[in-house]
């Protein structure tokens, strides 16, 4: 099986850094250059399923991957691959958040999964809700195939987290995915193999 991990193109929320989950964005003129020009990547590869999350800017990333693929594949959104919820944060700048409020960084690193924005997600809610989805969708593809997933940063890093066991106090400290950041996988039944983490050169040999 190859399996490739996306992080959805770039929103106007991503260029502040601001923490965004549930709130719906399409992308940026940068985001759809992006997707395109990972569709254009991808198209090397015949995709057998592609999956997103159910928000608009992983949607639409996937329907630009698709478009580009020379067979017809569809495109199935998953909720359980949304971003996590930030609760009363959500919608403020990261730097904003830990700058003024720097009891939230230490609960952060001293409540480790059981950690939650105000009226948010806790960490190993999140990821248990992301592992299931993925094992999901393991369940309906065999070792020949190859799959798309199209996440986000969060749920792109709880996936990578889940295969290879890390502990929930170090997953959110994963390597950075960037807009369409390309994670490539394979597995032969027994393990799992990296080939490529938060890949974005593709772009300059296109």
């Amino acid at each position: 099986m190859r399996l490739f991990l996306a992080r959805h193109g770039q929103i106007e929320g991503n260029k502040e850094q601001f923490l965004i989950s549930r709130t719906e964005q399409p992308l940026s003129e940068e985001g759809k250059k992006q997707a395109e020009l990972l569709g254009r990547y991808l198209a090397q590869f015949p995709l057998d399923a592609i999956y997103s999350s159910g928000l608009q800017r992983s949607k639409e990333t996937a329907m630009y991957v698709a478009k580009l693929q020379k067979k017809k594949v569809a495109c199935k959104s998953f909720s359980e691959f949304n971003e996590r919820d930030f609760g009363e944060y959500e919608g403020k700048k990261w730097k904003e958040v830990f700058g003024l409020h720097s009891h939230l960084r230490k609960q952060w690193m001293e409540e480790k999964g059981n950690f939650a924005f105000p009226n948010g997600e806790k960490l190993d809610v999140f990821l248990s809700r992301v592992s299931l989805g993925f094992q999901k969708v393991l369940e309906n593809h065999s070792l020949e195939e190859n799959i798309l997933i199209c996440g986000h940063s969060g749920s792109v890093k709880a996936i990578l987290a889940f295969l290879f066991k890390t502990p929930a106090e170090y997953v959110m400290e994963l390597c950075d995915q960037s807009n369409c950041g390309l994670n490539e996988l394979s597995y032969n039944g027994k393990y799992w193999a990296i080939h490529r983490l938060n890949f974005t050169g593709y772009k300059w040999y296109l």
